[in-house]
């Protein structure tokens, strides 16, 4: 089909498909630009607008701002489309989130065109339509496309790194210089989104390892050492281009990739998710949680195409390197998650990367399995697949702007059936939809005060008309309440429900005028999570008896509560951290062993309240008793740090220092974010006299918490213990640049430039301290010792006589005004 009459367009001579595929991609532009703004705030996208704006920041301060490693792990991530949009923003005239989204929607335009190139690379300008096409019409890509700012920029740029490498494959072995270059720059873009594009590595070394081997068969020449120049060429680019985007791994760059993929892989934080019904945790989802969102969201045609993907290649059977390439890139990371027990959650959108080449194979499979019908059946088969993509583009337009939500026919029922047992709005992008209902249809009379909105999704104060509305926290006092249906968030507060935001007849978010009168509307008591709400209210109200009642009440109402699911578990755990805290043990026990007995398979929720026994007998002193249960909690969960730390500390109680350096040792490498138990371990190396090793703890726990300034004053007395002066000032003047009022800092600085001879600088430094501290004798003899050595005689008399003043029996300061006064004396 691509010989067919070309058209004369200036220098170009494009055949109909090129010019097809070009308008689709300027329509697909002008939609973007009309829509855009139609998409609302994602639960991540908060953290990577200000992680692009702490890169920039990060640079442009000569890497004094380090706001950038303050984050929980948004800098375990590379920053690429970060920056990228943070600089974007900058230049357009756009609210900063929408200028994040227009340039979230050309990052996917660009993963069409890859998908374009792949598919002409492979058979053709009308197959390159077909999969640009085919990945344009499927519903959750096009949605994430406008406001997912992590796996949309990933899965675009692991498309086009596959491209290159599909494109070093057929110029194998004489691969020029360029194309080794823009295939590193790809891959390392990937690299500098998420770690996972080290895949890309693995892929490029099989792809060259098969063609090297196949060359090698024939006869054909081919040097291995300069393969393997060419591979390393490659590997060192991306590994650049990675660095200049991922400031953590820039300043880590021996251990950024293997930490990094370590901590994700098994990712310890819970996260739950409506799945078949019930609330699973990321640690107990089954098997198959990845391949049944693949069939419940795919549309029928990509589903349609995949097996006739496996009978063409039977049929076949030559030059499939492609689409082997294709098929490895889409299916063994969904393999890789399944068979190492990868925590997912929030449906498929950690593995969204997977689907561009899933649609390739499946437009593969479709567009060559009707080259094998009868002439007279293909133009049926055209119209049947016409039609397929037809209906899902009717489906996508009925749920715009939320077409991430899409579920098949086929498999799902559409979402008005899906959504009965599966999540749907967990990115929560209806609530703009909701702020904009309240701005056009809610009035009041003008001079009154701003109406009081509140949600318990904090980004709404974003989208909020700060002329009329307030945003408030906690939502008690509130007007309005704006509240989704995950997690039942639309019936915490009750009230009169006066707006509901939909996805074709599904319901996403609920606009709730507060009314306390409504609490007993089975609509909002019957929800278990508006319980459980209530008991963490009571709960820091210290109404402990009333969040028992409400904890119960949960147990009842929630959702497959006669399966055994972790966030039951969770609830058990909550009711005994009550008697827990009201040192009532025995209760507590009662609630952690049922939490062990309701699911003993959930490894974390049962070490959770092994620990917490373990605890409670460390409360009471019975050491021994504490130590089998943490070893319980570990038996279940051999990374949980917190239960490895309390080890220590009863090591530390029972002073066997060795063995509490282990246990912590142990708990950092269990948890990277247990940063903090190296000031326990710099405290054990430090009453041990290992300064090496206690100022090596503290490093690291500077390098994790650099901001603290308490880390730097314990550093620097280290440094002053073991004589390692100019490191020691250097600590003790970080630690007032981050805390200039912090007075011990002063005073020992003052008392090591006195040690140094240094008295100007000491004097100096001492009074800074007295100014925060007036009421310290040490200080006052200091200065005076200081003044005498300066030659201010009358300075040095008054500062010894306000030492005794604060402290009559301050032995030194009256020694030192004794002698003093004899010298002075004729």
């Amino acid at each position: 089909m691509d010989k067919n009459t070309r058209f004369q367009i200036g220098p170009f001579a494009p055949n109909i498909w090129q010019i097809a595929f070009g308008l689709v991609m300027v329509l697909y532009s002008i939609i973007i630009l009309i829509t855009f703004q139609n998409y609302g705030i994602t639960s991540d996208e908060t953290h990577h607008v200000k992680y692009g704006a702490d890169i920039v920041r990060w640079y442009t301060s000569g890497f004094q701002d380090r706001a950038l490693f303050k984050t929980d792990n948004t800098y375990l991530y590379g920053g690429f489309f970060d920056t990228i949009a943070y600089l974007f923003s900058q230049l357009v005239p756009l609210d900063r989130y929408d200028a994040n989204h227009l340039c979230n929607a050309f990052f996917g335009l660009l993963g069409i065109l890859a998908a374009y190139r792949i598919g002409t690379h492979i058979g053709g300008s009308s197959f390159g339509f077909f999969c640009a096409l085919s990945l344009l019409f499927t519903p959750r890509y096009y949605g994430h496309a406008f406001n997912n700012p992590k796996d949309i920029p990933f899965a675009v740029c692991y498309l086009w790194s596959l491209y290159g490498i599909l494109l070093t494959m057929r110029a194998f072995p004489k691969i020029s210089s360029g194309l080794l270059i823009k295939t590193g720059i790809a891959i390392g873009l990937t690299l500098g989104i998420r770690v996972g594009g080290i895949l890309l590595w693995a892929y490029l070394a099989a792809c060259w390892g098969w063609q090297y081997l196949q060359n090698r068969k024939t006869g054909t020449p081919v040097s291995f050492q300069r393969i393997a120049l060419y591979y390393m060429s490659v590997i060192a680019l991306s590994y650049g281009v990675m660095l200049i985007f991922w400031p953590w791994a820039l300043t880590h760059p021996i251990s950024a990739i293997p930490e990094a993929l370590q901590i994700f892989s098994s990712f310890p934080e819970i996260h739950y998710s409506f799945f078949a019904g019930q609330y699973l945790g990321s640690n107990e989802i089954p098997w198959h949680y990845a391949l049944t969102w693949l069939a419940l969201t795919l549309p029928e045609f990509v589903l349609i195409g995949v097996p006739l993907t496996l009978f063409v290649c039977y049929r076949q059977r030559q030059q499939l390197h492609p689409i082997i390439l294709l098929l490895v890139a889409a299916f063994f990371p969904i393999g890789y998650a399944i068979f190492t027990h990868t925590p997912l959650y929030d449906e498929l959108r950690h593995m969204l990367f997977a689907i561009p080449p899933l649609v390739i194979i499946s437009a593969f499979g479709m567009y060559h399995a009707i080259q094998y019908l009868q002439p007279k059946w293909q133009k049926a088969a055209y119209v049947i697949t016409g039609i397929c993509m037809s209906l899902t583009v009717w489906e996508m337009i009925q749920l715009h702007p939320y077409q991430y939500l899409y579920f098949n026919k086929l498999m799902a029922g559409g979402i008005e059936q899906a959504s009965q047992k599966y999540e749907t709005d967990y990115w929560e992008s209806s609530y703009k939809a909701g702020v904009k209902w309240i701005d056009a249809h809610i009035t009041f009379p003008q001079n009154e005060r701003k109406l009081y909105v509140s949600s318990a999704y904090d980004n709404v104060a974003y989208v909020l008309n700060k002329n009329r509305f307030e945003f408030v926290k906690p939502p008690q006092p509130a007007d309005i309440y704006l509240g989704n249906t995950r997690f039942d968030r639309h019936r915490l507060m009750p009230g009169e429900i006066i707006h509901t935001i939909h996805a074709k007849t599904v319901p996403l978010l609920y606009i709730i005028r507060i009314d306390p009168s409504y609490q007993h509307d089975p609509f909002f008591s019957q929800s278990a999570f508006r319980h459980i709400d209530l008991a963490e209210q009571y709960t820091q109200q210290e109404n402990r008896e009333a969040a028992l009642q409400s904890y119960q009440k949960a147990l009842q109402l929630m959702p497959g509560k006669n399966q055994k699911t972790g966030q039951i578990g969770q609830l058990y755990i909550k009711m005994g951290n009550l008697f827990f805290d009201d040192k009532n043990y025995r209760e507590a026990a009662i609630y952690y062993q049922k939490a062990i007995d309701y699911d003993s398979d959930n490894a974390q929720n049962c070490a959770i309240a092994y620990n917490n026994i373990g605890l409670m007998y460390a409360h009471q002193s019975q050491l021994t008793n504490a130590i089998p249960y943490y070893q319980k909690a570990l038996e279940k969960w051999p990374n949980y740090s917190k239960a490895h730390e309390n080890i220590g500390d009863i090591y530390v109680r029972q002073q066997q220092l060795d063995a509490a350096i282990s246990a912590y040792l142990l708990a950092i490498d269990a948890d990277r974010n247990a940063g903090k138990v190296y000031s326990k371990l710099a405290e054990m190396y430090t009453r041990k006299n290992d300064f090496h090793k206690a100022i090596a703890a503290f490093k690291k726990l500077i390098q994790n918490y650099p901001d603290e300034a308490l880390n730097h004053y314990n550093l620097a007395l280290l440094y002053h213990e073991t004589q390692q002066n100019d490191a020691a000032l250097e600590s003790y003047q970080q630690a007032i640049r981050l805390s200039p009022n912090f007075f011990e800092p002063h005073h020992m600085m003052g008392k090591l430039l006195m040690q140094l001879k240094k008295y100007p600088e000491a004097i100096e430094s001492l009074l800074k301290a007295r100014q925060i501290n007036n009421r310290d004798a040490d200080v006052c003899n200091d200065l005076g010792v200081s003044y005498i050595h300066t030659d201010q005689a009358e300075k040095a008399l008054s500062a010894f006589e306000q030492a005794l003043q604060l402290n009559p029996a301050h032995s030194d300061a009256l020694k030192n005004l004794t002698v003093f006064k004899e010298a002075i004396s004729p």
